[in-house]
């Protein structure tokens, strides 16, 4: 799964965003094997891996820093809206 532009993401509907999140933890849980109904809590505690909301938002909080960092003034003022 593909997570460029992520930051992007929240203008899709909540639907599709909850389809990747399904599919996120789906791929987590046949990659290292956890049961179908194992929690998904304890599953990403064990691991230490971030949940899918956590990755989305801390590509929002890149995003936003790296716009504001822009030197174009154009670029710099997108990330205030």
């Amino acid at each position: 799964m593909c997570f460029y532009d992520m930051s992007l993401w929240k203008y899709y509907k909540l639907g599709s965003v909850n389809k990747l999140a399904a599919a996120y933890v789906k791929c987590i849980k046949i990659f290292f094997g956890y049961a179908k109904h194992y929690s998904v809590t304890m599953m990403l505690l064990e691991l230490g891996l971030p949940s899918f909301n956590t990755i989305r938002h801390n590509a929002g909080c890149r995003l936003k820093t790296s716009l504001s960092c822009s030197v174009n003034n154009l670029v710099r003022n997108a990330a205030c809206v």
